[in-house]
Order: C-alpha cells, then structure tokens, then sequence
C-alpha cells in the first residue's frame, strides 16, 4: 500500500470551467483529447514541483495521489462503451479500496461501490454502500474527498425516487447545493434547487453522476 505524505500538506484542486458547454461544442472525441491535454499539463507540473495525484473525478484534479474514479470521463456513448468505462470504475474502485484512509477515501471508495450498485440495479447495496461513505465523511468534514458527496448523493437520490421516496431524496439534493460541495453543471444544479429530481436524474446519467 502506497503512504500518502504526513504533517503539514498543501491541497490543489483544478476544474474545467464551462465543461458542459466545451463537451457539446468539442464533441466526445474532442472533449477527451483536450481533457487529456489539461490532465497532462496538471500532472508535469506535479511531477516538476514534488506534488502526488490523488483523484480525478470528471474533469477535476485533486494533487496528493492518483486514486479515484473518473465518473464515465463525463462522456456520452453507446451501450458497449458505456459498459466498458463501468468496467473500468469497478478496477478503479478496488484501487482506492487498498488506500489507507488518512482522508476520507475510504468513503469515496464506498460511494463509487454506491453508483456501481445503482447501475447494477441493487437498491440495499446503494443504501449500504452510500451509507458508510457519508459515515466515514462524517470524521473527516470538510477535509479531501468530502466535497465530492456527490459521489454517494447522487446514487441515494435516484434509489430513493425509484422507491417513490421523494422527501430522503430531497435532502440529498438540498444538501449537495450547499457551498462547501463541488458546483454541479448549472443545468444539473438547476435542476435539483427547482425540485425536478427525476430530471436531474435523467441529466446526470450521461454526465456519471447517476
């Protein structure tokens, strides 16, 4: 198992601003060449300045080491392409299993096998799963992966609906607008402020949030 660094760190987070709009005017193709391009930029500055990649998650980077998911790369497809990126989450997602927890990854590792669960069609092993990633969160507020609650959100809301239980599902939704959460696309955020959780369902699915 690999050791993440230890007493006083520095944490960088990188976003692609206006990544929604770049997919539909660049394309598929062409969104991933030119994520790729910003990733490889990221990654030589790390590499030149001591920095470890943690995560990536869409078009994010967090700087400590390289672990996580990337949620379908965000990317539209056909059904075998789609299979094949689910494919690579489940490596992905036993990877971060073998990290140690220092922070929080234990609980991203968990909502990962959260959205696995959702798209798998097991319900109780959304419950389960997304549970122990907001468990685990819960000792490392406001630190890491914890802005990604997403991860785990996402896939309970869509449990929940599918159960007909709007009101748990609702919170989920109010509590990933808040301000210490990674910003959603405006669409998918508009979407949950006006209460249209179904359609930010259907919006994020292609997206990798559901």
């Amino acid at each position: 198992m690999r050791r993440l660094p230890t007493g006083t760190v520095t944490f960088l987070f990188t976003d692609v601003a206006g990544s929604t709009r770049l997919l539909e005017e660049l394309g598929a193709e062409g969104y991933a060449e030119a994520l790729g391009s910003h990733r490889r930029v990221i990654r030589d500055a790390l590499d030149r300045h001591g920095g470890i990649e943690v995560d990536t998650q869409g078009d994010c980077a967090g700087d400590r080491r390289r672990a996580v998911r990337d949620p379908l790369s965000r990317l539209p497809g056909g059904r075998a392409a789609q299979a094949r990126r689910i494919e690579v989450v489940r490596a992905l997602a036993a990877e971060l299993t073998a990290l140690d927890d220092d922070y929080g990854y234990g609980g991203l590792a968990a909502a990962t096998r959260a959205w696995l669960a959702w798209r798998d069609g097991n319900l109780d092993a959304v419950d389960l799963e997304a549970g122990r990633a907001l468990a685990g969160w819960s000792h490392t507020e406001g630190t890491g992966p914890t802005v990604f609650q997403w991860t785990a959100r996402f896939p309970l809301i869509a449990a929940e609906l599918e159960r007909g239980r709007t009101a748990p599902a609702a919170d989920h939704a109010a509590f990933l607008l808040d301000a210490s959460q990674q910003p959603l696309p405006e669409e998918l955020a508009a979407a949950l402020r006006d209460g249209t959780l179904e359609r930010a369902v259907a919006l994020g699915r292609p997206l990798g949030y559901t």
